[in-house]
């Protein structure tokens, strides 16, 4: 992948959904970390009206779940590498 990658942890909303939204705009390659994926709807809106879903790759991580945690390195894995994180 040649673009960017960033991954946002609180994705879901506030800050977190913003930043996903402005570094999708930037062309960054987007994992939107949240805790509760039923929360991903507002995100996923928002990223379809700009055509941005492209962009962005929603995962679940709940830093309090050793098997959310577990999962996500799993994930990481695959990227190999992350040039940002917020």
């Amino acid at each position: 992948m040649n673009k960017k990658i960033a991954i946002i942890t609180g994705a879901s909303s506030g800050f977190g959904l913003l930043t996903t939204l402005e570094l999708a705009k930037k062309d960054y390659f987007v994992i939107a970390t949240m805790r509760n994926l039923e929360k991903q709807i507002d995100l996923i809106s928002q990223a379809t009206k700009l055509d941005l879903q492209q962009n962005i790759k929603v995962q679940q991580l709940d830093v309090t779940d050793q098997s959310s945690i577990h999962s996500f390195q799993l994930f990481l894995k695959e990227i190999n590498r992350v040039d940002l994180l917020i």
